[in-house]
């Protein structure tokens, strides 16, 4: 409807010029079309709607850490966040620990996952090598994941919270 509309309008403009300022037929059509084009390209991008946002994907996403075993996160050296990244392609792993960092494998069976080697580089930051470690070991335990939306939860072989994330979502 929108559109047949602004068609009618753009049709009608287009007239009005024609008999006010008389040229001959081809002239006309090579200024009508493209802005006759242009108008329906609009129209129907206007209609468009956008599909629901339906949660984020666990593989492939940046994974910010919130919390290690209870505590709160702290940002990592250069003011970062310390994160995961699932690779969707294959089984590995890659992100920032705070100080180093890091790549490895992973395995999912249903909701269990469990972290391969991890190899990391080997900086000394003047902090945050405590919560570091805590994370690798909190990566090295891990038994089980819940993930949910934006959230994503891993769980030792006792059922306990050891680690949250929170996925990034990037503005392009």
């Amino acid at each position: 409807m929108r559109i047949r509309i602004r068609f009618k309008r753009i049709i009608k403009l287009s007239i009005v010029r024609m008999q006010v300022f008389p040229r001959s037929q081809a002239a006309i059509m090579r200024q009508i079309l493209p802005v006759s084009f242009m108008a329906i390209l609009v129209s129907i991008s206007a209609c468009k709607e956008e599909a629901p946002f339906v949660g984020t994907s666990l593989t492939d996403t940046v994974w910010n850490v919130i919390e290690i075993e209870g505590v709160t996160a702290t940002l990592g050296m250069e003011a970062r966040y310390l994160d995961l990244v699932l690779a969707g392609n294959g089984p590995r792993i890659g992100g920032f620990a705070g100080c180093n960092r890091f790549s490895g494998s992973y395995e999912i069976i249903e909701e269990h996952m469990v972290f391969g080697d991890v190899a990391l580089t080997f900086r000394s930051c003047p902090r945050g090598m405590e919560q570091e470690k805590r994370f690798f070991a909190a990566i090295q335990n891990t038994r089980r994941f819940k993930h949910e939306g934006d959230n994503l939860t891993l769980f030792d072989s006792d059922g306990k919270v050891i680690l949250t994330f929170e996925a990034v979502h990037f503005r392009i």
